[in-house]
This record gives C-alpha cells, sequence and structure tokens, in this order.
C-alpha cells in the first residue's frame, strides 16, 4: 500500500505542473506580437523566488522530494523571463533585472546565513519554511495585484 502522503505529492506535483505550463498562451502571444504591451513580469518574479526558496527548503527537509521536484521543475518561470526580457522596452528590462538580482541575493543570502548558523537543524529549517510561506503569499499576492488592476480598468482580453 502506498502511503497517503505519497500519492498527495504525486497529485499536488500534478497539480502544480498545470500550473506552472498555464501561462504559455500567454507567452506565445508575446512572441506572435513582439512586444510584452500591458503585461508584467512581477507574477513571474515571484513565483520564482518563491520556487527557489520551496527548492532549498526540500533540500532541507529529511522527506522533501516532491517539493523539490517541483521547484526544479519551476524553472518555466526563468523560460518566461527570459521571453519578457527579450521582448520588454529597456526601462522595463532593466527594472526586471534589478528586481532577478535583489532575488537572487536574498536567496544567497538566506542560503548562506542558514548553512554557516546551523545550531539546530529543526530551526533553520523552520525559518526557510516561514520564509517559503511568505514568498508563496507574496507570490500570489503579486498575480492578484495584477487582475485586480485589470479588472479596475475594465481590462479585457
Amino acid at each position: 500500500m502506498v502511503p497517503l502522503s505519497v500519492v498527495l505529492g504525486i497529485v499536488g506535483n500534478i497539480t502544480a505542473f498545470v500550473g506552472l505550463v498555464s501561462p504559455m498562451p500567454t507567452f506565445w502571444r508575446i512572441m506572435r506580437n513582439g512586444c510584452t504591451g500591458s503585461f508584467s513580469a512581477q507574477p513571474y518574479l515571484f513565483s520564482l523566488m518563491s520556487s527557489l526558496f520551496w527548492a532549498f527548503y526540500g533540500i532541507l527537509e529529511h522527506n522533501g522530494i516532491f517539493v523539490v521536484t517541483i521547484s526544479a521543475t519551476s524553472a518555466f518561470f526563468i523560460f518566461y523571463l527570459s521571453i519578457y526580457i527579450w521582448f520588454t522596452t529597456c526601462p522595463q528590462r532593466r527594472k526586471v533585472f534589478i528586481a532577478l538580482l535583489a532575488i537572487l541575493l536574498s536567496y544567497m543570502g538566506v542560503i548562506v546565513s542558514t548553512l554557516l548558523l546551523k545550531r539546530n537543524h529543526h530551526y533553520y529549517i523552520l525559518i526557510v519554511g516561514i520564509l517559503s510561506i511568505i514568498s508563496s503569499i507574496v507570490s500570489t499576492a503579486a498575480t492578484l495585484t495584477i487582475v485586480a488592476i485589470k479588472e479596475g480598468i475594465h481590462y479585457k482580453e
């Protein structure tokens, strides 16, 4: 009999993968039109940050294989951001690069501080888990903010 945690992990990974590939039509449209239009990189930047933190959490956690696999699959966001950077304007490109730099520096800071302060294994797993939850909330909020803005101006696609 397969443990319930394995079944839920597989179902969760399938669901998350569907969520990862759902922006593909948007990026096909960006490539077809040759410009980003009114699309924002915010949701993809914050989703990348969230997946980085969750990948690190999955590495630290004893049975975190499902967390690591879906977080590694979240490399789709790098592909999406690359397309966005290629087709956006120079000022937007600069903003995305600055945000990417801030995300990578914060991620490296968490890794270095966690590995240097290895006093209690459970303590730093808890800290990285809390940071992962916060980054997931910020990622979802970024997406909802974009939806609220588009609904506020009665944006129709």
